[in-house]
């Protein structure tokens, strides 16, 4: 299948690049589908890196060396994405935040700090796979999708979102991930390899799991992680306003904008992400 391809061939070229490789591990989700995680250092503390919406662990790539001599690195794909399987009918925000809790579950952390980092959709599987596992030492961190508060759209925005689905998936997801998660100023070769890869992933799957992410209604899951009191961090781009008084209101007090920079702050400007990120880990 070409999105499976696709993320062998992202493996292939990230490995070659002459950085340590990680341990390559197998777990099965709550339906039974198999996902695949990779563990990277031996540090007592664990950062897991969840990626976005049609994306895959080698999103993380730039972290990896960064943080594995001080921590467990563990980068991870969703079922429906890189090397998971792919045997779910609806991939669901909750069923992602299942994998997350799979993965955590299968690692037998037991008492050890852990660090939630989830970028875009992954953002929002992070908060829900914390609040199941909310008797564990969890801290999070959310890459770029909370700016303001989305939620609720409009239907006639979610037909629009379908129907760029239905026809033309693969055109009209690289000019979107191009022109829309990019800046003038972002790498043309990066900004390229990502929209590539995104405009492969399965369409049908990749449909169904954007229109749950805008279909739903986060307020109920914003308020469980502020009673539950995991300290949160927003990392977020300058792509467009961030509304920080709105995001406050919510109980986000910590918020970090990263200037001149488009929706994947950690591929674009990794030493300045990776070095914010290390302060909040601190």
């Amino acid at each position: 299948m070409k999105w499976i391809l696709t993320s062998l061939i992202l493996l292939e070229i990230f490995t070659a690049t002459g950085k340590k490789a990680g341990i390559s591990k197998k777990c099965s989700s709550f339906d039974n589908v198999e996902i695949d995680y990779t563990v990277y250092g031996k540090g007592k503390e664990i950062v897991l890196f969840v990626h976005g919406w049609s994306c895959d662990q080698t999103y993380w790539r730039n972290q990896i060396e960064y943080f594995k001599d001080r921590y467990k690195v563990v980068t991870m794909d969703l079922v429906g994405h890189g090397l998971s399987g792919t045997q779910r009918s609806q991939p669901t925000i909750s069923s992602f935040g299942n994998d997350i809790v799979a993965v955590v579950n299968d690692m037998n952390i037991k008492n050890s700090k852990l660090y939630l980092v989830g970028h875009s959709m992954g953002g929002i599987a992070v908060l829900d796979a914390a609040v199941k596992l909310k008797e564990r030492n969890i801290q999070i961190v959310i890459v770029d999708v909370l700016r303001k508060k989305f939620w609720p759209v409009s239907d006639e925005f979610l037909q629009y979102l379908s129907g760029l689905m239905e026809n033309n998936f693969e055109e009209n997801i690289y000019n979107i991930v191009r022109s829309a998660m990019f800046i003038p100023t972002s790498d043309n070769v990066l900004a390229h390899q990502v929209a590539e890869h995104m405009s492969k992933a399965n369409p049908d799957f990749a449909r169904f799991a954007m229109l749950d992410l805008y279909s739903g209604n986060y307020d109920e899951l914003v308020k469980n992680i502020q009673n539950i009191n995991v300290n949160t961090v927003l990392i977020n781009s300058d792509i467009e306003k961030n509304d920080e008084e709105g995001l406050r209101t919510m109980g986000f007090d910590q918020i970090i904008t990263m200037q001149a920079v488009g929706h994947f702050p950690m591929l674009e400007k990794p030493d300045e992400f990776n070095r914010l990120l290390s302060n909040y880990l601190k």
